[in-house]
C-alpha cells in the first residue's frame, strides 16, 4: 500500500504512527549553517516544529522510549540496526497526517529530521487493545471528575452549620 492509497482511504478514525529510530552517533552538518551538530539537537529542532503543528490538530506523542537493552526474541530479521529509541504518535485522522506533512514549514523542518536520523522505519497502526486514554475519552472523564468534585464540595458546605 502506498502512502497516497493510505491517505485516500481515510476512514476518519484515529491512528498511531509507530516510529523506530537510529540517530547518527557523530555530529552531523546543520542544515542551515553546516556546523557539526548533535543528532538529538537536530531532531529536536524538527520535533518542535512538527509537534507544534500536530498538537494544533489534536495529535500528540503517546510515548517516546529509549532503547535500554539488546534484542529479545527477535527472529526472521536479517538487519538489526542499533536503534536509539522508539516513539508512537497519535493522529486524529489520516487527513491530519497529510495536513501536518504538507504545511508550509514542513520542508524546512524535515531537513533537520533527515540530517539527524541514520535509519528509521515507521508504519501506521490502529489499536486493538488500548490501555491509555485518547483525548476523545480523556476529556469527558476529566469533565466528569471536575463536576463530581464540585458537587461533593457544594454538598459538604451545605451540610455545615
Amino acid at each position: 500500500m502506498t502512502l497516497k492509497t493510505f491517505l485516500e482511504a481515510d476512514d476518519g478514525r484515529e491512528f498511531i504512527m509507530l516510529n523506530v529510530i537510529k540517530l547518527h552517533a557523530d555530529p552531523q552538518p546543520h542544515p542551515q549553517t553546516g556546523e557539526p551538530t548533535d543528532a538529538a539537537e537536530l531532531l529536536g529542532t524538527y520535533s518542535s516544529a512538527f509537534m507544534g503543528r500536530l498538537l494544533r490538530s489534536a495529535g500528540h506523542p503517546v510515548f517516546v522510549a529509549d532503547k535500554v537493552g539488546p534484542f529479545v526474541d527477535t527472529f526472521g530479521v536479517t538487519e538489526r540496526p542499533d536503534w536509539t529509541f522508539t516513539s508512537m504518535v497519535r493522529y486524529r485522522s489520516r487527513r491530519d497526517l497529510a495536513e501536518a506533512a504538507t504545511y508550509e514549514g514542513f520542508p524546512g523542518a524535515h531537513l533537520f529530521k533527515t540530517a539527524a536520523i541514520e535509519n528509521t522505519f515507521n508504519f501506521p497502526t490502529q489499536t486493538r487493545i488500548q490501555l491509555f486514554f485518547s483525548p476523545g475519552l480523556l476529556l469527558p472523564l476529566l469533565l466528569f471528575f471536575v463536576a463530581s468534585l464540585t458537587h461533593l464540595i457544594v454538598m459538604v458546605r451545605r451540610q455545615r452549620p
